[in-house]
């Protein structure tokens, strides 16, 4: 189990790591993200739902989209690919 937390966690940080070169970006072409309104804590906002989005989107797509919480289990353990984690970094 502690595995599975670990590679979660890598998977969060991930997304986390993609929303962040996302607003970088957005910040050098000049976007929304050089309002002087838009706060810290909102930029830490994007940078959290951007690592959801990456957890969520490897567990539907990922190899845990094979685990059931009830009934009979897959045949392999879950574990992540790099293909997998920097797809995770695409989807933050």
């Amino acid at each position: 189990m502690h595995m599975n937390v670990l590679v979660v966690g890598m998977i969060f940080v991930a997304g986390c790591l993609g929303g962040a070169l996302a607003f970088a970006t957005a910040a050098l072409r000049g976007a929304n993200a050089q309002k002087p309104n838009y706060s810290w804590s909102q930029r830490g906002l994007t940078i959290v739902i951007a690592g959801s989005a990456a957890v969520i989107f490897w567990t539907v797509y990922g190899p845990f989209a094979c685990v059931a919480v009830f009934g009979a289990p897959c045949d392999y353990p879950p574990g992540l690919t790099y293909g997998q984690l920097f797809g995770s970094v695409l989807t933050g």
